[in-house]
């Protein structure tokens, strides 16, 4: 069984933040942040920071913090973990988590501690 590693997600995270370097191609990678006409805060397989779209658990909006860099991607995981990408900030950042049926984490409020202090 091969069970994913921070590291690993990290490295796949840099490869999107780089534009695909050397995987795929720059113009691709662009296509995935495109959002929905269902949801404004879904791409391909991404989540967007658009304000009132709905958040991976389907059930809340996202309220992002209006200090927080408008370029964050996210990729969330079962249990709630996360990927974030953030092109302006030069960062991949990977969230892991204990498998649970729901998660009340906050994503905004989490980025605002690590991003803004």
């Amino acid at each position: 069984m091969h069970l994913e590693t921070a590291r690993e997600w990290s490295k796949f995270g840099e490869m999107i933040r780089l534009q695909g370097k050397s995987v795929m191609r720059p113009e691709s990678v662009k296509f995935l942040f495109y959002g929905t006409t269902a949801n404004p805060s879904y791409g391909l397989s991404w989540w967007l920071p658009t304000e009132g779209g709905l958040k991976p658990d389907g059930r809340r909006h996202w309220q992002w913090n209006k200090d927080l860099p408008r370029d964050i991607y996210t990729a969330a995981g079962a249990g709630g973990q996360r990927l974030y990408v953030i092109p302006s900030r030069e960062l991949t950042i990977v969230r892991q988590a204990r498998l649970r049926l729901r998660d009340d984490f906050d994503d905004s409020e989490f980025l605002v501690k690590l991003l803004l202090g």
